[in-house]
């Protein structure tokens, strides 16, 4: 019954229409099966007997009479043209459920993605800080498919278990005291058989949980295997993988021990309850031939139709957690969801404010009761050790992080009460971990957006990238392989400038973004930037340890254990430099 709402609620977010139409083939599926071996049974008796007795079968003439009263003639001939005709309709019927279904779980699919990117995009930075990339990514790719696969399966189980229930109905009409025996004896087989189906679920859902541990891990591990592979720590880290590994293999094996102990506890079941429904008809119901032979068909059904079903259900029972595990992704996401701000439209005509501002981790203050100007137009420059807190700074003016208390003003404003969305799009960001991309120049310095060669050109021109970038293989259109691995650090770095420059924004914000370059090309960086600032406009946040930034700051701010120790202007900072 779970698996069947399950299926019920996810349908319905492609909207109900779908979810109705689905439900509606498969009891017209079932009534078209129905019909067609109900019809059988006259027929039977009339190619047996030439005649169909009511005293010794009524339902056989309950269904003659239902023939006759819709005016057609009860012949072995037309009998069989509707016994046939139901029964092919049937099969046209199936088709189309397993068409329509094929196409729905395709959807499903595409849903749970969409919904997973949609939630991701939404959610606060703080909440991506607890999560792991490798376990969000598998959900992503394989998950959504499992997940899709176990409504497949469950529209399955659906149609076999209620065909199931046409055969036992079909019985009962029969007779009426052999399906109350088959009422017990396979309420008896009932239950193992669900206990086994609740212990694959619980298997499953153990061995997706380590399959997300064991994705998460070596995307960390592999993602830094230049390090490990050059302190020669392949072997230290392997310990983790072997653990994860075991605990699959174990999982695996208990999954494959419940599936085939299903198996061979159905067969032994279904051999008990045909040859003792068959033997209780002869010898105490006294049941007719032909209807003994319709009895035994219909008994072979059920019996195969509820093993199948039974073993569906294991299967999906088996696939049910990462449906679970992607519903709990994108409830997470949501329960994180980003707050939008406000509605007033930012400008950045006269600069931002740090009013008495504090800002902790759990466990680590990071800033203590800062303020200072950062004004428009200008460079600024944040210089200080190691967690003095110069990066929290650029996170609280992205908004990626909100203060414990003072506030930050735009022009005046206080952030909370701009437009999140406007504001973050007025922003360059170039962060200290250079993250490219799998795939072309073009695609990672656009992400998506629709940018001309010319404009493309100019940021590659101000990032200090345009001459190595003419020089690849196929210039902007060049595969940089996954995370850009096949530029130097440099490159890579100007690349991510390139980025941040390409939509021209009114705040630059760079942290550490010279520090692969040699002294000459950094020099020259610095120059081109800084004269964006004076000629264009730009206001530029730097985060840097070189002088070349500082010969170039408008305003210097020194860092330390969370304040402001020292602020020196242009004047300060050439005297500083000589």
């Amino acid at each position: 019954m779970k698996n069947f709402v399950s299926l019920i609620r996810v349908l319905s977010r492609l909207g109900t229409g779908r979810a109705l139409l689905l439900l509606a083939l498969m009891m017209l599926n079932t009534l078209l099966e129905g019909i067609g071996i109900a019809t059988l049974l006259p027929a039977l008796l009339l190619a047996a007997d030439g005649r169909i007795d009511g005293a010794s079968s009524p339902f056989a003439a309950y269904v003659t009479k239902v023939i006759e009263t819709l005016g057609l003639p009860v012949e072995l001939w037309s009998l069989a043209l509707i016994a046939g005709f139901a029964l092919i309709l049937r099969e046209v019927v199936g088709f189309g459920i397993l068409l329509f279904t094929s196409y729905t779980i395709a959807d499903i699919v595409a849903m749970y993605r969409h919904r997973i990117l949609t939630a991701l995009a939404r959610a606060r930075w703080p909440w991506f800080q607890d999560q792991q990339l490798g376990g969000m990514a598998i959900s992503l790719a394989q998950f959504t498919d499992n997940a899709a696969n176990a409504m497949d399966r469950a529209v399955y189980a659906t149609t076999q278990i209620l065909r199931a229930i046409v055969y036992i109905v079909l019985v009962i009409f029969i007779s009426g005291w052999l399906s109350f025996g088959l009422f017990l004896v396979g309420a008896l087989m009932f239950l193992p058989l669900l206990t086994i189906i609740n212990l694959t679920r619980k298997y499953s859902g153990k061995l997706s949980g380590t399959a997300k541990d064991l994705s998460a891990y070596f995307t960390d591990v592999f993602a830094s295997i230049k390090t490990v592979k050059a302190m020669g720590r392949e072997k230290s880290v392997r310990p983790l993988f072997d653990r994860y590994i075991r605990r699959l293999n174990k999982f695996r094996k208990r999954l494959l021990l419940t599936s085939h102990g299903l198996t061979a506890l159905q067969n032994t079941l279904a051999i008990v309850l045909v040859f003792g429904a068959l033997y209780f008809a002869v010898s105490w119901l006294k049941v007719s031939v032909v209807e003994v032979g319709m009895i035994a068909g219909l008994m072979m059904s059920i019996v195969k139709t509820l093993s199948r079903a039974f073993r569906v259900l294991q299967r999906v029972a088996e696939l049910e957690p990462y449906l679970w595990r992607v519903e709990a992704l994108v409830k997470s996401a949501d329960d994180a969801r980003e707050d939008p701000g406000g509605t007033k439209e930012p400008h950045l005509e006269r600069g931002i404010d740090f009013d008495h501002v504090t800002f902790s981790h759990p466990g680590k203050p990071v800033l203590k009761d800062v303020s200072f100007h950062v004004p428009a137009g200008r460079t600024t420059v944040f210089i200080g050790p190691s967690g003095a807190g110069k990066t929290t700074i650029v996170d609280l003016v992205t908004r990626l992080y909100e203060p414990q208390t003072g506030r930050i003003l735009v022009d005046g404003v206080p952030l909370t009460e701009l437009d999140l969305h406007k504001w973050r799009s007025m922003i360059g960001y170039v962060p200290q971990e250079l993250i490219l991309l799998s795939g072309s120049v073009r695609d990672n310095i656009t992400l998506g957006a629709t940018v001309d060669d010319e404009t493309l050109m100019e940021a590659l021109e101000l990032a200090g990238a345009a001459g190595f970038v003419s020089d690849l293989p196929e210039g902007l259109d060049t595969d940089l392989g996954e995370r850009g691995l096949k530029l130097s650090g440099g490159q890579r770095q100007r690349l991510s400038l390139a980025r941040a420059l390409v939509h021209r924004p009114r705040l630059l914000i760079l942290d550490e973004v010279t520090s692969a370059l040699d002294p000459e090309t950094e020099r020259k960086l610095v120059e081109q930037i800084g004269a964006l600032a004076g000629r264009g406009g730009m206001t530029i946040i730097a985060i840097t340890h070189t002088k070349a930034w500082l010969s170039a700051a408008d305003r210097v701010f020194h860092l330390e254990n969370g304040h402001v120790t020292r602020v020196e202007g242009r004047m300060e900072v050439g005297e500083e430099m000589k």
